[in-house]
């Protein structure tokens, strides 16, 4: 995980800007929407590569599952076989991923629970949403499909199963929930996103495939990318909506 975690920081933080500063880019600022959303979406791929390449790297020649768990597999057979049928897990995930976001926040609001400083895991998204189809499909890219594919390698075909071998799979599903969380450096959204890891962790233990919780994670990322859209079309700011927390 500190192999992995190091490099997503060399590739965003080091080597993006480097290459960005290669192609004659001096101010982000005056960048188009569009010309940010193809920078995000380059960086993302970027990230992907060489994340995927470390943790196969890091596996080498061991298994890190235990032998009676069938889990670190990702395969379309039997989406609707029982018990495990990961197209099955994966809809049922789809259908309680808003219910289990709902009932989350509704608990850290009465519970009082705010966040000082930081941002939250949509800001950065919606400073660059500009209503055209290539800035769309950049961002969808990257909040649908490469994000879930890269994280849910990471914290559910990865460290979840990894921790497995050392604690009962309801405590390695809530640990990697945590760190799922806290890699996103998001306070304001952690509880929810502790929620949203939880419910990933538990789909991906009960269809032992990783296409489960990678559909629900890009479903869920890719309804919220759409809404802000939509509320932008309709002539909302959503950054300072955002930043309000309504």
């Amino acid at each position: 995980m500190g192999a992995w975690a190091l490099s997503f920081l060399l590739v965003g933080l080091v080597l993006a800007p480097l290459v960005v500063k290669a192609a004659g880019v001096t101010n982000y600022s005056r960048l188009t929407a569009t010309d940010k959303s193809f920078l995000v979406l380059a960086n993302q791929v970027a990230e992907t590569v060489v994340g995927i390449a470390v943790i196969k790297r890091t596996i080498g020649g061991f298994d890190p599952l235990p032998e009676e768990a069938d889990l670190f597999k990702t395969s379309w057979r039997e989406p609707f076989s029982k018990p495990r049928g990961w197209l099955t897990w994966a809809l049922l995930g789809m259908v309680l991923s808003p219910a289990v976001i709902g009932i989350t926040v509704t608990i850290v609001s009465y519970a009082g629970y705010e966040a000082v400083g930081g941002q939250g895991t949509a800001d950065g998204v919606a400073r660059i949403i500009s209503l055209d189809l290539p800035t769309y499909a950049s961002l969808l890219a990257v909040t649908g499909i490469l994000a879930p594919f890269l994280e849910e390698t990471v914290f559910r075909g990865f460290l979840l199963t990894t921790l497995t071998k050392w604690m009962p799979t309801p405590a390695a599903v809530v640990l990697s929930a945590t760190a799922f969380g806290l890699a996103h450096l998001s306070p304001r959204d952690l509880p929810q996103l502790i929620a949203l890891g939880t419910l990933l962790g538990f789909s991906y233990v009960r269809s032992r495939n990783l296409l489960t919780p990678m559909i629900i994670h890009g479903a869920w990322n890719s309804v919220v990318l759409t809404v802000l859209f939509a509320l932008t079309a309709s002539g909302v700011n959503v950054s300072e909506m955002l930043s309000s927390g309504s």
